[in-house]
């Protein structure tokens, strides 16, 4: 059994550790150790483990607090991202406006500005702008998601892309991980009977007893 750390054991910690980075459940639970096969279905798990979902939110909010920021903060800076307009960034004569005149929100959504010299036989001649903006259909994505505009839907499948047999009345919360990926090994051998039985047979044979000689 792993080894506990406060109310949760070393893996459960390390996934809540994880899970802060890319908030990807089936990642976090892959880097803390969990095997690949079975990930997507401990994650899931995980995150509906009441002390995993007591330690993501405190992490979050200790987080917050030490970076000084709130959630209206980056949902305005989500929205800045999302909603800039790069024509901003020029002039009615289609020339690059200095920095110093742009809008706030667009020069906060600007990831880079190149300017290249056009030259012809050595002379200078013009000026090529290029502006690069950071990603609008990521921000827009993170945006609905904190607005309940998307949601994001945790699809796990058993054995050939099958639905794994789940009670919905069965409360999973007080298990150990061990105990969880038990039921998972549990779930997972009782699809191949299943599947065996449709074809037959089972594992082991044809499931007809041998005649004698």
């Amino acid at each position: 059994m792993a080894k506990k750390s406060g109310s949760l054991n070393d893996r459960q910690a390390a996934f809540v550790r994880e899970y802060l980075v890319d908030l990807n459940a089936t990642r976090a639970a892959i880097r803390a150790g969990y095997a690949e096969r079975s990930a997507a279905a401990m994650a899931s798990e995980l995150l509906r483990n009441p002390k995993v979902q007591e330690a993501v939110e405190a992490a979050q909010k200790a987080r917050a607090e030490r970076v000084q920021l709130k959630a209206d903060d980056v949902l305005v800076e989500l929205a800045r991202l999302a909603t800039s307009d790069v024509a901003d960034a020029f002039d009615e004569h289609g020339a690059l406006r200095p920095l110093k005149d742009m809008p706030v929100g667009l020069r906060r959504a600007i990831a880079s500005i190149e300017v290249e010299q056009l030259k012809v036989d050595g002379a200078a001649v013009g000026t090529v702008a290029k502006v690069r903006m950071w990603d609008k259909p990521k921000s827009l994505e993170l945006l609905s998601k904190h607005l309940g505009l998307l949601k994001e839907k945790l699809e796990v499948t058993g054995k050939d892309g099958a639905p794994v047999q789940v009670n919905a009345q069965q409360d999973l919360s007080g298990y150990t991980d061990e105990e969880l990926q038990a039921i998972h090994a549990i779930h997972e051998a009782a699809a191949r009977r299943r599947d065996a039985a449709e074809r037959g047979g089972g594992e082991g044979g044809t499931g007809e007893a041998p005649e004698g000689p």
